[in-house]
């Protein structure tokens, strides 16, 4: 079995805390999946994650190294994979979900910690900054192929959050589980194969879609419920001074056979 690693070109937090809901995070060290209490309100706010790769480095992976080929014949699979740093007050059972983003975003350069807060890359409102104000389109969009945050009418959440494709070809889960191994390890080879079909085929929605990254987030049960937290998930960045960034681990079987199978078997 072979391994490849790419490593994300911009990642980011998105808060939906009415305090940060403006916030850049594109620089910040941690992602993490966490509910805010509102500084006005005892409600829980819930936070998202934003992980994009390289047009580039998907198109030199998948062409010169998995060959399309292979790819096509089910040989490779491609794994997006976050390292835990902290995990607290976990349910019994949590699941992450994994979509592919439907609209462009800019990293910036903003970390949570900053004062005054940087707001010149995506956010929970934003997909650019707060002087070009390019808002996530969350309605007039056509539902069966794109989603986007709980209405804004419901449980006081803004409206905003990222918006993504919908489907089970776009779409990757992991459950958690308290005690276990915390890190993300999700099978996204459906979702990147979207990808491949776009970036070598110029193919359009449903055979193929932009790269626009992954959004990870809690089910929309979880997040809509402000009253509880369900615990939070903390993991490294590509801005990480370790060994652990985010990756997306492309696998293939590169054995190969040679001599007579026949010929063997009467050896024996």
């Amino acid at each position: 079995m072979a391994y490849y690693f790419l490593f994300p070109e911009s990642d980011a937090t998105i808060y939906s805390q009415p305090d940060r809901t403006l916030l850049n995070t594109g620089k910040d060290e941690i992602l993490e999946l966490v509910k805010e209490r509102g500084s006005t309100d005892n409600k829980l706010y819930p936070s998202r994650i934003l992980v994009r790769f390289s047009n580039l480095e998907l198109k030199s992976v998948i062409r010169d190294i998995i060959t399309h080929e292979n790819w096509a014949n089910d040989n490779s699979t491609a794994h997006l994979e976050l390292t835990t740093t902290e995990a607290k007050h976990l349910v019994e059972i949590l699941n992450i979900e994994a979509y592919a983003v439907s609209q462009s975003w800019n990293e910036g350069t903003g970390k949570w910690s900053n004062l005054p807060t940087s707001s010149n890359g995506v956010s929970w409102v934003n997909r650019n900054n707060t002087t070009i104000q390019t808002q996530w389109t969350t309605s007039s969009f056509d539902l069966n192929t794109s989603g986007s945050i709980i209405s804004a009418s419901e449980n006081g959440i803004t409206e905003g959050g990222g918006t993504w494709y919908t489907g089970s070809d776009y779409y990757a889960t992991q459950q958690m589980l308290p005690g276990n191994d915390l890190d993300i390890n999700m099978d996204v080879t459906s979702i990147v194969r979207k990808w491949s079909g776009s970036l070598f085929n110029d193919s359009t929605f449903p055979t193929g879609i932009e790269n626009e990254g992954f959004l990870l987030k809690k089910p929309d049960s979880i997040e809509g419920n402000v009253s509880h937290s369900f615990g939070f998930l903390k993991y490294f960045s590509v801005d990480t001074h370790t060994i652990h960034p985010p990756k997306l681990t492309f696998k293939w079987d590169d054995s190969s056979f040679f001599g007579n199978l026949n010929s063997m078997l009467d050896a024996h």
